[in-house]
C-alpha cells in the first residue's frame, strides 16, 4: 500500500492515546454553550441525544480505521441536522474536516472539505440561520483546521518515509558487512583448513606405518598451517572496521540502483583511523540520503582522496542544485554534515568553483578532513 494512503497518518507508537483523544474535546464547549440558555424538553433531548452520536462518531473515528470516514460524515450530518436547535452544532463539522485532513490523501480531503462547507451553506439558507455564528465560524474554522492538517500529514508521512529509509539502509549495510566476513573468512582459510586435515590424516597413516621421522615433519607442517589460519583469523576481524566504509556504499549502491540512481564511487587504498571512518561513514550516508530524497538525480559521484595531511571527500549528482552556499541556509541533512566535519576542525563547501562541471548540475559537495596517518597500500 503506498505510504500516502494509509488509512493513518500515525505511527503506531504516535497514535494519539486515549487521554490525548479526551483532551481535545475541549472545542466542543462551543456547542454546549447553547445549554446555558432555556430551552424546551424537546430541545434537551436533541441536543443530548447530538452530543452522544457525536461522543460515539468521535472516538470510534479515532480508534476504529473502518470507521473513520463514516464517523466523519455523520458528523457533519449533525451538523447540520442539530443547526435549527443548537448553532454550535457547526463545531462536529469542525472535528470532521480534521478527521478529513489528518486521515485522508490531501485531494480527497479537499474535496470532502468543500462538500462540508457546501452542507453548511445549505443549512445557512434553509434554516435561516445567523450567518455570521453558524455559517462563518463554521467555514472559517474549518477552512483553518483542514489546511493546518492536511500540512501536519505530510510532515508526519515524510517523517515516516525518512524513517523507513535509514531502517531500509541500515539493513542493507548490516547484510553487505556480514557477507563480506563470510566471503572473506571462506576465501582466506578455508584452504588451509583443508590442508590441515589432509596433513594430519597423512601423519596418523605414517604413525601407524611406524614412520615416525615423516610424521614429524608433516605434524610440524600442520602447527605451521595453524599459525597461519590463526594469524589471517585476526586479520581479517581486524579488518571488519576498517572496511565499514566499503560496505556502507555497497550498501547505498544497492539501495539507489533500486531507485534509479546510478552510483559511481572511489576510494583510496588507506587505513583509516577508526573514529575517522565512522564519522565518514556517517557523512556519507546523510549525503546520500539527501541525494535520494531531495535531489531528483539520476546519477551520482562519489570520491575521497587522500595525501600525507588531508582527506579530501567529493560528492556530487546531476540533480536539481541548491543555490545558496552559505551555512545558514543548510537544512537538517546538510547541518549535520557541517557539524561533523567542523568538529574534525575540517572544511565543507557546497558548489565550489573548481569542481562545477556541466555533467553533474547539481548538488556538488567538497569536504576537507586533516588526518595525519601514512599511506597503506
Amino acid at each position: 500500500m503506498p505510504t500516502d494512503h494509509l488509512p493513518s497518518p500515525w505511527i503506531n507508537s504516535h497514535r494519539p492515546t486515549l487521554r490525548q483523544q479526551f483532551a481535545s474535546l475541549v472545542f466542543t464547549c462551543f456547542y454546549l454553550m447553547r445549554w446555558f440558555f432555556p430551552m424546551t424538553a424537546f430541545e434537551w433531548a436533541i441536543n443530548i441525544a447530538g452530543l452522544l452520536i457525536f461522543l460515539v462518531c468521535y472516538f470510534a473515528a479515532f480508534n476504529l480505521p473502518k470507521w473513520t470516514l463514516p464517523g466523519a460524515l455523520l458528523m457533519v450530518a449533525l451538523a447540520v441536522g442539530l443547526a435549527p436547535y443548537n448553532h454550535g452544532s457547526t463545531t462536529f463539522a469542525i472535528y470532521a474536516c480534521s478527521f478529513f485532513a489528518y486521515f485522508l490523501p490531501a485531494r480527497t480531503a479537499l474535496v470532502f472539505f468543500a462538500m462540508t462547507l457546501a452542507a453548511l451553506a445549505s443549512a445557512t439558507y434553509f434554516f435561516q440561520l445567523d450567518v455570521i455564528f453558524y455559517f462563518v465560524v463554521g467555514a472559517v474554522s474549518s477552512t483553518g483546521i483542514t489546511l493546518f492538517g492536511i500540512t501536519d500529514r505530510q510532515r508526519i508521512l515524510h517523517q515516516r518515509r525518512e524513517l523507513l529509509s535509514q531502517e531500509e539502509i541500515q539493513r542493507l549495510a548490516k547484510i553487505a558487512e556480514r557477507e563480506r566476513i563470510g566471503q572473506d573468512l571462506h576465501d582466506t582459510i578455508g584452504h588451509r583448513l583443508t590442508a590441515i586435515h589432509l596433513k594430519a590424516q597423512l601423519a596418523l597413516k605414517q604413525l601407524e606405518n611406524k614412520q615416525e621421522s615423516q610424521a614429524r615433519e608433516h605434524i610440524a607442517q600442520v602447527q605451521q598451517l595453524a599459525q597461519d589460519a590463526l594469524r589471517e583469523i585476526r586479520e581479517t576481524i581486524a579488518g571488519m572496521k576498517t572496511h565499514g566504509l566499503t560496505a556502507e556504499l555497497e550498501a547505498q549502491k544497492e539501495l539507489l540502483g533500486s531507485l534509479g540512481i546510478d552510483l559511481q564511487y572511489s576510494l583510496p587504498p588507506v587505513l583509516l583511523p577508526p573514529t575517522m571512518e565512522s564519522d565518514l561513514l556517517l557523512i556519507v550516508r546523510e549525503a546520500l540520503t539527501n541525494v535520494l530524497r531531495h535531489s531528483g538525480a539520476e546519477r551520482c559521484e562519489l570520491r575521497c582522496n587522500t595525501t600525507e595531511k588531508t582527506l579530501a571527500l567529493l560528492i556530487r549528482d546531476n540533480g536539481r542544485g541548491f543555490a545558496q552556499a552559505h551555512e545558514s541556509a543548510f537544512g537538517n541533512g546538510l547541518q549535520s554534515i557541517y557539524q561533523r566535519v567542523t568538529l574534525r576542525r575540517g572544511t565543507l563547501s557546497l558548489n565550489p568553483p573548481g569542481e562545477r562541471d556541466s555533467a553533474w548540475p547539481g548538488l556538488t559537495l567538497l569536504i576537507h578532513l586533516p588526518w595525519n596517518q601514512p599511506l597503506v597500500t
